[in-house]
């Protein structure tokens, strides 16, 4: 699978990828690209909107940045056809809502404490099915 992770803190970044891949959910015949600005990474997905299988991208990408549903929704806008998976610590009915509005979507709660909730076995569980679904 090809991979992109977003999120506006270059350490968070570094800490997914090896979380990820520590837990199995990225394999070594996987390509993991990173993005540390969501702009950016929309004028790459706009020039090859198949170039990712998933993307996982933070909700809040910092003060000045494009919101990660915002990402998400230009990417259905040029043609993605692949998943998708948002990292939000927001929980409320609107953001429910909001996500219920994109397709393709997964969500994942950041901050959970405990384990079968926990970010890392969450994404490792989504990936995983993701894997299978595109080896069928």
């Amino acid at each position: 699978m090809t991979i992109a992770l977003i999120d506006d803190q270059q350490p968070i970044l570094k800490l997914y990828s090896a979380m990820l891949v520590k837990a199995g959910a990225i394999k070594s015949n996987d390509s993991l690209y990173t993005y540390s600005d969501g702009t950016e990474f929309l004028t790459v997905i706009q020039e090859e909107p198949s170039k990712f299988d998933v993307v996982i991208c933070d909700q809040n990408l910092g003060k000045d940045q494009i919101e990660g549903l915002d990402i998400l929704r230009g990417m259905i806008n040029v043609g993605f056809q692949g998943k998708a998976i948002l990292l939000t610590g927001d929980n409320s009915d609107w953001m429910k809502k909001q996500m219920e509005e994109v397709p393709t979507i997964d969500y994942v709660l950041k901050g959970s404490r405990s384990e079968e909730n926990n970010p890392y076995v969450v994404l490792t569980k989504i990936l995983n099915t993701y894997r299978k679904q595109f080896n069928n």
